[in-house]
């Protein structure tokens, strides 16, 4: 996929009337803590905005104008579990969020699930189409996977294991996410499993893919500094051999400091990078079989080569 298998803004018209409604949801919490730094960060596409995806799937879903507050209690749904997600994995150091507290950010996650659940009582009351409901179970889903992410410390985790904790984490996010818009756009029951199917598997495809990504980039070594034991550390742990399997022992089971260059070089000559890429393909490849809409299956699952150094 192309970096992020979703685009990280939507048309400059929307955006306007997204921003509008905002401000009319903020009005409503004295001194609200999120304000700016919640547009700053969905505008300038350092956190993905989930308004793209809910506004993609009320066009699928033949609505031409979607409706602002369900794309709102998207977005804001998908920023508290990103800031939950970075709160609990010590990622709350990376912009934007460098200069907040843990009690900052755990505020702003629970303000931010509050005003995502507003939006989708206005929804509710417009529509008929009872999707609060959707959106509680899609915030139980997401801390629940959350918390299950500690596991990925383990040096003894499965393959396996691996891939359920990224399936109730960003699988359960991504899938909740898609479903919510669905119902909000008036789809029928069985039409809500297909995007809610399709955008679980999504989710999964996209976190490998990034997982693998977060290998190569020394931007982002933030995974291989916690020592977290994604897919591609799992893959090459279990392959490795020679000088490659004694710098990952060292670095992962015995806690020794190996230059994370050098970690980076053992996943990749392992084939860590090489084996997630392509469980990254498989899944997604499963997500456009069961898509709603081949339209926006292409236009999310665009893959190119195996990301190279």
């Amino acid at each position: 996929m192309n970096g992020n298998p979703l685009r990280t803004s939507v048309a400059s018209n929307l955006q306007q009337a997204l921003h509008a409604a905002e401000e009319r949801y903020f009005s409503l919490f004295d001194g609200l803590f999120l304000s700016k730094q919640t547009n700053d960060a969905c505008g300038s596409g350092e956190v993905r905005d989930a308004a793209v995806y809910a506004a993609d799937i009320f066009r699928a879903e033949g609505k031409v104008a979607p409706d602002c507050d369900a794309l709102l209690a998207c977005r804001w749904l998908f920023l508290a579990a990103d800031l939950l997600d970075d709160t609990l994995d010590g990622d709350a150091d990376t912009l934007p969020w460098a200069t907040w507290s843990t009690g900052e950010l755990a505020l702003v996650s629970m303000q931010l699930t509050g005003l995502a659940l507003c939006a989708a009582q206005k929804v509710d009351e417009k529509t008929g189409h009872s999707v609060v409901s959707i959106l509680q179970q899609t915030v139980l889903e997401a801390a629940s996977g959350a918390q299950l992410e500690q596991e990925l410390f383990r040096p003894d985790i499965s393959e396996k294991r691996i891939l359920q904790v990224l399936d109730a984490r960003s699988g359960a996010l991504f899938g909740g996410i898609c479903r919510f818009a669905a119902a909000a756009a008036g789809a029928n029951d069985q039409r809500q499993q297909a995007w809610a199917c399709f955008g679980r598997r999504v989710g999964v495809a996209y976190q490998l893919e990034n997982d693998a990504r977060a290998v190569l980039d020394p931007q982002r070594f933030a995974d291989l500094a916690k020592r977290l034991i994604t897919l591609p550390v799992r893959y090459a742990l279990d392959q490795a051999k020679g000088d490659a399997l004694d710098s990952l022992q060292a670095y992962y089971l015995q806690h020794r400091e190996v230059p994370l260059s050098e970690v980076s070089e053992a996943i990749r000559a392992s084939g860590g990078l090489a084996y997630t890429w392509a469980c990254s393909a498989a899944i997604a490849a499963e997500a456009q079989r069961c898509a709603p809409d081949e339209a926006i299956a292409r236009q999310w699952l665009q893959y190119d080569e195996e990301p190279s150094s």
